[in-house]
């Protein structure tokens, strides 16, 4: 008895234990749950919408144009003996790239000069009666008609003569063109032919290409909006930055080069060319790239990072933080990116207002949310 006794009395404070422990174990839940509900909160980084002047970067889409592009051609018809460049080099100014045979062209101008001996010697004969002639009117023991006749068989030898000092000036100028040189600095495409093809003036495929590289050109249109802000500027004064496919910025600047007479009326666009100095080669002809520069500065602009304008299905959009209730806003905007860096807001918050520059994809409209981290200063000014 005495056993059963004390195992009712063990079994007893068991059971307290076990209601105690339970106790314990409920009003410790409560009290950890608003920690935990905080701990699950969206972590976050924000930053201050601020008030500034700005210059706008304007971006259009552009293609490298070479100052001068030769179409090298034959001006005689002859055979290429000699060619003196490597496809794909660089080439200087006067740098001798074809040599063709010339043999027929000389054989042409001997046989022009032979005539021109041949013509001199009629012509001083016809000049020789036409004094013996002269000479004889006047002694009545000629007829004038014979005296007029050799007077213009010496001024046709003179015209033959004339034309034989012609030719040969015409033959002499067509063996210079036996040696093609280069008209320009630049580099040299592929050559269309090889040592011992016959070249003619009538051929329609080209010897080769040269294009000029330094400097280069970049053309573009702008909508016609800017063509007066453009004439109200210095061209050379607006600085001109360059971008490649990849969005690699082109290491040196150009500077806007001219613009077109004329706007086209289906586009409503003109087109402009700005310059970039090109020493190393890097820009080729005929590549798309993007050109960005500045027109006009804007003042009293909303800026913001580039990493608070989200993209949306209908249009950009914030996330505004309330500091008070520790929750973000959905909030649609108008905005245009300034630089890689920055974004002016056109419309849809206020000077002050805190955005989100994190968390975008964590978040949804009037969730609480934990900062992490504030962006240090205000945002980048372009």
């Amino acid at each position: 008895m005495a056993l059963l006794k004390h195992l009712k009395k063990t079994r007893y404070f068991l059971t307290i234990i076990v209601i105690i422990s339970f106790i314990m174990l409920f009003f410790g839940m409560r009290q950890n749950k608003p920690k935990v509900s905080e701990s699950l909160a969206p972590a976050v980084t924000v930053a201050q919408v601020v008030r500034t002047s700005v210059s706008p970067k304007l971006s259009f889409p552009g293609i490298l144009i070479s100052l001068n592009i030769v179409n090298l051609r034959s001006r005689i018809e002859g055979q290429v003996i000699g060619i003196h460049f490597e496809n794909g080099s660089l080439v200087k100014k006067d740098q001798l790239l074809f040599e063709l045979d010339d043999s027929f062209l000389q054989t042409q101008l001997a046989q022009a000069q032979g005539m021109l001996m041949r013509d001199t010697a009629n012509l001083r004969y016809s000049e020789a009666e036409v004094s013996r002639n002269k000479t004889l009117v006047q002694r009545n023991i000629t007829s004038e008609s014979k005296f007029e006749q050799a007077v213009a068989t010496a001024d046709s030898n003179r015209g033959t003569l004339q034309i034989d000092q012609a030719t040969i000036e015409q033959y002499k100028i067509q063996i210079g063109y036996k040696k093609i040189f280069s008209p320009v600095d630049g580099k040299i495409g592929f050559r269309q032919i090889d040592i011992g093809n016959v070249v003619r003036t009538t051929d329609t495929n080209y010897l080769a290409t040269i294009v000029q590289m330094d400097p280069i050109d970049v053309q573009f249109a702008l909508p016609e909006r800017y063509i007066f802000t453009l004439k109200n500027k210095n061209l050379e004064e607006i600085s001109v930055d360059l971008k490649f496919i990849t969005q690699q910025l082109y290491h040196q600047k150009g500077y806007i080069k001219s613009i077109d007479n004329q706007i086209d009326p289906a586009s409503g666009t003109f087109l402009v060319r700005a310059r970039f100095p090109n020493t190393d080669h890097t820009l080729v002809p005929g590549q798309y790239v993007t050109v960005e520069f500045s027109l006009e500065q804007t003042s009293n602009a909303l800026v913001v990072p580039i990493e608070a304008v989200q993209v949306g299905q209908t249009s950009s959009y914030v996330y505004i933080y309330h500091p008070d209730t520790q929750t973000v806003h959905y909030q649609p905007v108008k905005s245009e990116i300034l630089d890689d860096k920055t974004v002016e807001i056109k419309e849809g918050i206020q000077a002050g207002d805190t955005l989100l520059t994190s968390g975008h994809l964590k978040v949804k409209d009037n969730m609480r949310v934990r900062i992490v981290e504030r962006d240090a200063g205000k945002a980048p000014v372009s």
